[in-house]
């Protein structure tokens, strides 16, 4: 093998490696859906058992569409960035990836990154 295939796998391999950390980072703790939505997830669920699995998995499909309807309404009512701050509140620990009360104001124009 001549010493450019060998330096071009090494760069792809450093490549998959970066790359498989940034998606891994990304997805954060548990790397999943929620702990109710994989309770059922990996196991086999039993003829016995599909009832209420899938009865409990539309329930919970059906609070978050109301959650998000509800949210969308105040959205699309709000007049402003007060009221738009109102219709997404804080939740506990920053909620998904920080949270809007968490996020950095943008810079300014023409402001570097440091």
């Amino acid at each position: 093998m001549s010493k450019r295939a060998v330096a071009s796998t090494i760069i792809v391999v450093l490549f998959l490696a970066a790359l498989s950390q940034a998606v891994l980072a990304q997805q954060g703790p548990g790397g999943g859906p929620g702990p109710a939505m994989r309770e059922g997830m990996g196991k086999e669920i039993t003829p016995e058992q599909f009832p209420e699995v899938k009865a409990r998995i539309l329930k919970m499909l059906d609070e978050r569409r109301l959650r998000i309807d509800q949210e969308k309404a105040c959205v699309e009512a709000s007049k402003n960035g007060e009221e738009l701050k109102k219709c997404r509140p804080e939740r506990p620990g920053g909620g998904m990836q920080g949270g809007p009360g968490q996020q950095r104001p943008p810079r300014p124009a023409g402001e570097q990154r440091q």
